[in-house]
């Protein structure tokens, strides 16, 4: 593998294992996934990420892991093909914990600057995993904090 693919699969371990304590080491001081701008939408760097990892654990159990299924890379960047396995035990995006199981295919376009992650953007299955839980409706008060 590559030393940006190897840069991934790094994230991709904290994101399994919820260890954060060295995202300083592949993580870029500007990080930017678009797709968090909704829950933390003025934080970046290492800060940022390291509470996407949380959230992820909290949301969808420390089970939740993200299996590999492929890499690509294009100059500075990555293509990962990767499926998300996990279980519901938070509020996500103002439905209530379902404890249903599910499991959905993501792919994430990363960007190796200076030897760290710097732009990542995701694309989840969100219609197949929303089926999975069982389609369920927010609370009244729906996701405004």
């Amino acid at each position: 593998m590559s030393d940006h693919i190897d840069v991934v699969r790094r994230m991709v371990n904290s994101y399994n294992t919820g260890k954060t304590d060295d995202v300083a080491e592949f993580i870029h001081e500007e990080y930017l996934n678009p797709g968090a701008l909704e829950h933390m939408p003025e934080l970046r760097g290492p800060e940022a990420f390291a509470l996407a990892v949380k959230w992820l654990k909290l949301t969808f159990s420390e089970e939740a892991c993200l299996e590999e299924i492929s890499y690509e890379e294009n100059g500075s960047w990555v293509r990962a093909k990767l499926a998300l396995y996990g279980r519901q035990v938070g509020e996500l995006v103002g439905m209530p914990a379902t404890g249903r199981r599910f499991s959905g295919e993501q792919i994430h376009l990363i960007r190796i600057v200076d030897g760290k992650i710097r732009d990542h953007r995701d694309w989840p299955d969100y219609l197949g995993t929303y089926r999975q839980l069982g389609e369920p409706w927010p609370k009244e008060e729906g996701w405004r904090p």
